[in-house]
């Protein structure tokens, strides 16, 4: 895999935010596996879930698809099942990537953006009638970064 843009993605997290404006908190473990070819993003059970007060958690793997490291897929399962499933594909573009996922009840977005002081932040969409509606807005702060 590029240790390109994911790079200082690498480690543990303690990620905390909203999902429809209600709050998520979750420690978050990210590493290189499959021959370092994929990243894989470890969202550890929550307490509950925004959407239906149960625990989520999920499991996403990002790797890129090509040479340069540019263009990436993610694929991503969780508790809600393979109801509506899709890949998803984003590019880097300069500080972020937004990955956009075709599902079958309608299109969604996630982007990962690294902050200046080591931070990330997950914001994600849905599409709706009116153009793209904020659905969560996550913040990962080092909780132990792994080694490069």
């Amino acid at each position: 895999m590029s240790r390109g843009f994911f790079s200082e993605l690498l480690g543990r997290w303690d990620l905390a935010g909203t999902v429809l404006g209600r709050p998520l908190e979750q420690l978050v473990t990210v590493e290189r596996v499959l021959g370092g070819s994929w990243l894989r993003l470890t969202f550890h059970p929550s307490t509950v879930t925004p959407l239906t007060d149960e625990p989520y958690e999920a499991i996403a793997y990002i790797a890129p698809t090509d040479k340069e490291g540019d263009e990436h897929v993610m694929v991503l399962m969780d508790t809600f099942g393979a109801t509506s499933w899709a890949p998803g594909f984003g590019r880097v573009e300069g500080d972020h990537i937004d990955f956009r996922f075709d599902y079958a009840d309608g299109a969604f977005r996630t982007s990962f953006r690294q902050l200046e002081d080591g931070a990330w932040v997950i914001r994600q969409w849905r599409a709706s009638d009116d153009g793209w509606t904020e659905f969560g807005v996550k913040r990962l702060t080092s909780a132990e970064p792994a080694e490069q």
